[in-house]
């Protein structure tokens, strides 16, 4: 070891530490540094190429994957165009139920609430009529009890009749009223008999009000069940965008063919002169996109009225031998 801490490599250290040096101790010194140098570069050069072949193999399988990943967003891209013209329908048809079913949920509401209302007072006034029904057969049967206990006095007084002669007067008297209670408790049964026939058609009236109201709380149930209809398609058919708004107080209308990226503003006359032609071209095959802008100034009633018509008359789904019949609009907005 030299004074500087490191190991002294060289194969005549000591005679260089002498003094004694020669020339081919420092040349035999200079070769193994050289020779060291080669080996440890060779190494370096090693290890980089085998980083460089792992580098090589990873980028050729990036490559793949990335080929593999360009196609399946291809395939994707096609699926996301049809499923975008798709909701872009449905979000107009269904921004209109929902207007609908806000204006026919408020008013199923109110008419809910008075039905239910009614059948609270309906029912109440049931119970209270069972209640008096049960409390006038009870006083019937207590009266048809006493009737029958003067009828049993007024035999056992006929009976000791031709024993109390002595007492005829005071018997005959108690005979007459007995006679005159027994006919004020006979007119009292024949009037409460037709208080209970009166309640008994009155719950019969209740009873049959009743059930109408239910009638008519399942009818409106029913139809607020069928406000939701089936979802239509457009894919493997050609899709017509048509646009209707209104400006200024006057009716905007305008089309998109299939195909094509330009959208036309044109008249009622001339979109349906055009959409009756693209029908017939495509052979009942038009699938027709309604697109109602948010803020299109149109009440509920003219943005359904318009749908409904250009569908039943121009859409391949609203056609007589593809669907179930639908109320159809009548005039045009």
């Amino acid at each position: 070891m030299n004074g500087s801490g490191f190991v002294d490599l060289r194969t005549n250290a000591e005679a260089s530490q002498t003094g004694n040096e020669s020339f081919w101790p420092s040349f035999t010194d200079i070769m193994t540094v050289v020779v060291m140098i080669f080996m440890l570069v060779s190494v370096i050069l090693v290890l980089r190429n085998w980083d460089l072949v792992h580098e090589l193999r990873a980028t050729i399988e990036a490559e793949r994957e990335a080929a593999a990943l360009v196609k399946s967003t291809t395939e994707a891209n096609l699926t996301l165009e049809e499923q975008l013209a798709q909701a872009e329908h449905q979000v107009s048809i269904m921004r209109m139920w929902l207007m609908q079913a806000r204006e026919e949920n408020e008013s199923l509401t109110r008419r809910q609430a008075d039905l239910e209302d009614r059948i609270a007072r309906l029912q109440d006034d049931k119970r209270r009529l069972a209640a008096e029904r049960a409390r006038l057969d009870e006083e019937l049967t207590a009266m048809r009890r006493a009737q029958a206990d003067l009828e049993k006095r007024f035999g056992e007084t006929a009976g000791r009749l031709a024993q109390l002669e002595a007492a005829f007067s005071e018997q005959h008297l108690r005979l007459e009223e007995t006679t005159n209670a027994l006919d004020r408790q006979t007119e009292t049964v024949a009037r409460k008999e037709a208080e209970l026939a009166e309640l008994r058609r009155r719950i019969e009236q209740a009873s049959s009000a009743l059930a109408a109201l239910q009638g008519d709380y399942d009818s409106l149930k029913v139809k607020y069940d069928k406000l939701v209809r089936p979802a239509r398609t457009p894919a493997g058919h050609p899709v017509v965008e048509v646009r209707f708004a209104k400006r200024g107080g006057r009716y905007v209308y305008a089309i998109r063919e299939p195909g094509s990226d330009q959208v036309r503003q044109v008249d009622r006359k001339a979109l349906e002169s055009r959409l009756g032609a693209l029908k017939q071209r495509h052979h009942n095959n038009l699938y027709v996109k309604i697109v109602i802008p948010e803020d299109s100034g149109l009440s509920y009633t003219e943005a359904w009225k318009f749908t409904n018509e250009i569908l039943n008359r121009y859409d391949y789904y609203y056609q007589p031998q593809q669907r179930t019949p639908t109320t159809q609009g009548d005039g045009q907005p």
